[in-house]
């Protein structure tokens, strides 16, 4: 689904104070490598299975590229400062720890002003420490909520045999092959 379609939907989202923030900053991984589509499962998500408000959404896509080494990150934000797409291009050898990449990212659209800063209300950190932090450059981020979106075959779909061994198969393969994570 093209992202451009649902901009005022997720603004009037995160403008509804009568919706329960879920996080400042919601994060989703996206198998779309074209940067204005998302999959419709992750717009159902936010939009129509239980609303997720947030300050800022970010759709985070990792590309492998053929070099062993290297990366480097592009962002699009669509002309705003709460929707965020993400194209991370890493070497086939690099290790994908998503949040460490998000750290720089928010810390680098902080200093450009791409994002506005995320000041946290509750703290432990007196009002004066606060303005320290602030001083020393943009350390303080709200909340991070990372999202992963698994898809799942009800079993009464309407399958062939075949299709219903090739689907269990892939499963059987994915939880021999362990967690998203690893």
């Amino acid at each position: 689904m093209k992202i451009e379609n649902y901009i005022e939907k997720l603004r009037v989202l995160k403008n509804d104070e009568g919706v329960p923030t879920t996080a400042d900053n919601l994060v989703f991984l996206t198998h779309s490598k074209n940067k204005e589509y998302l999959e419709r499962d992750i717009l159902y998500s936010i939009l129509d299975k239980q609303p997720k408000r947030a300050k800022a959404y970010w759709f985070v896509h990792f590309h492998v590229t053929q070099k062993p080494f290297g990366g480097n990150y592009s962002v699009e934000s669509f002309g705003t400062d709460f929707i965020y797409r993400i194209t991370i291009r890493l070497g086939y050898k690099e290790d994908q720890r998503l949040n460490v990449f998000m750290t720089q990212i928010f810390n680098d659209l902080l200093q450009s002003g791409e994002l506005p800063l995320q000041v946290a209300t509750h703290t432990i950190y007196s009002e004066e420490q606060k303005k320290n932090l602030k001083k020393l450059g943009p350390v303080n981020i709200g909340s991070v909520k990372y999202v992963m979106i698994r898809k799942a075959l009800i079993p009464e779909s309407d399958l062939t045999n075949l299709d219903k061994f090739a689907v269990s198969s892939k499963y059987k393969i994915r939880a021999y092959a362990g967690s998203p994570e690893r």
